[in-house]
């Protein structure tokens, strides 16, 4: 597992994301992969189509680049006849003060500094990318620290913790 904390200041939020890459792709590929802008924070879901997974993906890439990612993508995934759409533009802001200083807007990855190290893996190579967007193996949990075990005792993490198959999980803990 791959767990990544920029610093040692911690807040009192606490989303947590398990993402896990099978190290496989499948031979049947998408024709068209749909990437949007999301929000991904502290909800309690199982990313696991290729389009949630996809937007995942590009939010977190576009936040930690402070600039569109598209052209990035589509290098990776057009030489394998994979047509990219890019439904929903990210938007970003500028500060008043320091025109050069930039972020997301329009969409976010609940402390997204953490999530680098996955969007390096993806971004590394479009054998990663394709395994992560692709196989049906691949997905990620949303929720947070805050659930007791009284509360949510089914298992949630379990799927992430009780991977059998060769993989890489990534934790964004904070």
């Amino acid at each position: 597992m791959i767990q990544y904390r920029s610093s040692i200041f911690e807040t009192n939020s606490s989303s947590t994301h398990s993402i896990v890459i099978a190290d496989k792709v499948p031979d049947n590929l998408p024709e068209t992969i749909d990437f949007q802008i999301g929000e991904f924070g502290w909800e309690r879901e199982c990313l696991d189509t290729i389009t949630e997974k996809a937007s995942y993906l590009y939010t977190a890439a576009c936040a930690i680049a402070h600039r569109d990612v598209q052209d990035a993508i589509i290098d990776l995934l057009t030489p394998f006849g994979i047509e990219c759409v890019f439904s929903v533009e990210p938007q970003f802001k500028s500060s008043k003060y320091t025109p050069e200083l930039q972020w997301l807007d329009n969409g976010y990855v609940d402390h997204c500094t953490e999530t680098k190290p996955f969007v390096e893996y993806c971004f590394d190579n479009a054998f990663n990318m394709l395994a992560f967007l692709c196989s049906d193996d691949s997905f990620i949990l949303t929720g947070n620290d805050n659930e007791s075990e009284e509360e949510y005792g089914d298992g949630w993490w379990d799927k992430a913790e009780n991977v059998t198959y060769p993989h890489t999980t990534f934790y964004k803990g904070n």
